[in-house]
C-alpha cells in the first residue's frame, strides 16, 4: 500500500473511532437506563416465592390496580398496551417459580380479544418484551431494534435521555402499580376519539389467536389450583356510551364460553355506578390513584374472595 493509501486509511479511523466510541457509550447508556419492563421483571422476581394474586392485562390494570390494597400479597404484571400474547407467555415463563400463586385477575377490555400489540401502532414494544422479558412474538421481525437499543429507543429520544436524563419510573412501585395523580380532561369528545382508536385497533383474525392464548393459559392455571376472574375495570361514561354493542356481545359470548369451559368468573366493572366521579379517573377510560385505591379495595372485597383458591 502506496503513502496516500496508509494516509487515507489512518483519517478514516481517526474519523470513525470517535463515532465508534459514541456508539457503544450510547448503546450501554440506552440498556442501564430504567423502563417499566425492566423494573417490573426484578421486582416480580424479588417476590416470585410470595406472590398470590396476580393481575395481568394492559394499561387499564397498570394504572388502575394497586396489589397493596390486597388482604393477599398481590403483584401488578400488567403493562402499557399488553395483549393477551404477552399475559400468556409471562404467566407461562414464571407459573412454576410462584408456588404461592392462588388467583389471577385479567384483564378484559373492550378491545382485547381483537387486539394483538404485534400489528398495532406500538408494535416497537413487542423488541422490549424480547429484549428484557425474554419472549418473543411468533411473527416478530429480528430487525436492527432486537439488537441495538439506540435503533429500538430512536436516536431522537437517545439524545433526549443523553441531554436531559432519562425518566426514572419513580411512579411504579415495588407491587407493579403505577401511580397517576392527574391527567387529561374527561369529555365525551374525548371519549368518542377513544373508542374510536379502539376500535381501530380490533382486527377479526385475531379473536381466533387470544382465545387459543387464553385457553392455553386458563388450563395451565386451572391446572395448577389457579382461580380467575376475567374483570373489566370502570370507564367513564364519556367512553362507554360510545361502545359498539355488536362488540360487547360478541366478547362476552366468548368471555362466558371460556369461564365455562375452565372454571373462571366474569366481573364486569365497566360501567359500575361506584365509579361515576370524574375525580376518580386520569381520562375517559383510565382510573387514577384515588381511584385505583377505590377498585382495588372492590376487587380484593369481591373478587378475591370468589377466585382465591387455597
Amino acid at each position: 500500500m502506496d503513502h496516500e493509501g496508509r494516509t487515507f486509511l489512518l483519517r478514516s479511523a481517526l474519523f470513525l473511532l470517535p463515532l465508534l466510541l459514541l456508539f457503544v457509550y450510547t448503546e450501554s447508556f440506552l440498556r442501564n437506563i430504567p423502563s417499566t419492563y425492566g423494573i417490573k421483571k426484578s421486582a416480580l422476581e424479588r417476590q416470585l416465592k410470595d406472590i398470590e394474586v396476580l393481575a395481568l392485562g394492559a394499561s387499564h390494570t397498570f394504572f388502575g390496580v394497586d396489589p397493596a390494597l390486597f388482604s393477599r400479597k398481590g403483584f401488578n404484571l400488567a403493562d402499557q398496551s399488553q395483549s393477551f400474547f404477552y399475559d400468556n407467555a409471562l404467566v407461562k415463563k414464571y407459573a412454576k417459580e410462584m408456588p404461592q400463586l392462588r388467583c389471577v385477575l385479567l384483564d378484559a377490555s373492550y378491545f382485547s380479544l381483537g387486539y394483538e400489540l404485534h400489528d398495532s401502532p406500538e408494535v416497537w414494544r413487542d423488541y422490549f418484551y424480547y429484549n428484557i422479558w425474554g419472549v418473543r412474538h411468533p411473527e416478530l421481525t429480528l430487525d436492527s431494534r432486537a439488537y441495538s437499543y439506540l435503533m429500538l429507543y430512536t436516536s431522537q429520544s437517545a439524545l433526549g435521555y443523553l441531554l436531559h436524563g432519562a425518566p426514572s419510573w419513580s411512579e411504579l412501585d415495588e407491587t407493579g402499580w403505577y401511580r397517576v395523580d392527574v391527567g387529561s380532561p374527561v369529555t365525551t369528545v374525548r371519549g368518542k376519539e377513544r373508542v374510536a382508536y379502539h376500535s381501530g385497533l380490533i382486527r377479526e383474525e385475531n379473536y381466533a389467536k387470544n382465545m387459543e392464548y387464553l385457553r392455553e393459559m386458563l388450563s395451565m392455571l386451572k391446572g395448577r389450583g389457579v382461580g380467575v376472574g376475567i374483570v373489566s375495570p370502570p370507564t367513564n361514561e364519556a367512553y362507554y356510551q360510545f361502545l359498539d354493542p355488536s362488540v360487547e356481545r360478541k366478547n362476552e359470548a366468548l368471555f362466558g364460553g371460556l369461564c365455562q369451559a375452565y372454571g373462571c368468573l366474569r366481573f364486569d366493572y365497566s360501567r359500575d355506578g361506584r365509579f361515576t366521579a370524574l375525580e376518580l379517573f386520569r381520562d375517559n377510560d383510565h382510573l387514577n390513584a384515588l381511584g385505583a385505591e377505590k377498585f382495588s379495595t372492590i376487587l380484593d372485597k369481591e373478587v378475591l374472595p370468589k377466585i382465591c383458591h387455597e
